[in-house]
């Protein structure tokens, strides 16, 4: 029963940190193109990223600029950089209980 629970808590971590990463593509893509323009691919399987259906994000790129240290003077990207940070965290630390559990 407990496992259930802590899958489900899993689910909607999981959940939530995905649409907290949308929003956070998509306010860079509209507000901070350079920095939009560092995390994504130039062009996946030749289209470029203007026409690609979804956010053509490099995953390893992402996760240094969530959490990378540097001064920004923007408030809404700190904000959904602590919020990403602790969706990943919590992703984290539930998953592993979820595995030390017998």
């Amino acid at each position: 029963m407990l496992s259930l629970i802590l899958f489900s808590m899993i689910v909607g971590v999981g959940i939530l940190g995905i649409f907290l990463s949308m929003e956070f593509w998509e306010y860079l893509r509209k507000y901070r193109p350079k920095q939009w323009e560092s995390v994504t691919y130039e062009r996946v399987f030749g289209i470029p990223r203007d026409d690609f259906p979804v956010n053509p994000i490099r995953p390893l790129k992402f996760i240094i600029t969530i959490f990378s240290s540097e001064n920004c003077n923007d408030l809404s990207i700190l904000s959904y950089k602590l919020k990403l940070k602790l969706i990943m965290i919590s992703f984290v630390l539930l998953s592993s209980v979820l595995i030390l559990i017998p």
